[in-house]
């Protein structure tokens, strides 16, 4: 009992350590898509003469703002299309996502997900034999269509009892789709930025 209550606080103050970095810090400013449109060319320069340095740094960056749960998810797959095109974007994208969701999905499980299915574990029969059957499909649904933050989605996955291989293959499959359009749509702007 006083381990979850550990957890909950350590969460807590984590999630108010990234607030404060993402407001005090302007972090938002790098973020923002008119500055690496600005910067396009000596950005692109950049990346073509390093680019699996350039592609292991987005995909790290990527993966701790989301690990973070930072609602950045969609902004940095286009920017992702905008910087390496769109089928090198959407494979850096997806990369860091699945590694961020199972981390988190982890984290979650070993945290909480275990306390909470011991503790409700008559409230939660109905549900864990509905999730034990659908709970594939429920999955992703919620990833194809990115209405919950993704981080969210992780957090409560993890008190459920999916299994962790059901878990890495319905975020792919829920992911791909919208990662691939907004690295699609990001590259498409780059276009129209170097021909304008």
């Amino acid at each position: 009992m006083k381990q979850v209550y550990r957890n909950l606080i350590f969460l807590c103050l984590f999630f108010f350590l990234v607030a404060c970095l993402w407001h005090f810090c302007n972090l938002k400013v790098y973020l923002d898509l008119t500055m690496i449109k600005n910067n396009q060319h000596f950005l692109v320069a950049q990346i073509h003469n390093r680019p699996l340095f350039y592609g292991g740094l987005y995909i790290f960056i990527f993966f701790i703002l989301t690990l973070s749960a930072l609602p950045v998810t969609l902004t940095m797959a286009t920017m992702g299309g905008f910087l390496f095109g769109s089928f090198a974007a959407t494979i850096y994208s997806l990369s860091a996502i699945l590694a961020s969701s199972i981390c988190a999905f982890k984290l979650s499980k070993k945290m909480f997900g275990n306390y909470v299915q011991e503790k409700y574990s008559q409230e939660l029969y109905v549900f864990n034999m509905n999730f034990k059957k659908y709970g594939f499909y429920y999955l992703m649904l919620v990833r194809i269509v990115p209405i919950i933050p993704f981080f969210m989605v992780n957090l409560a996955a993890g008190l459920t009892h999916i299994d962790t291989k059901k878990f890495i293959v319905a975020t792919i499959l829920g992911a791909l789709p919208i990662i691939g359009i907004c690295s699609y749509l990001g590259s498409q702007c780059a276009s129209l930025v170097v021909n304008w």
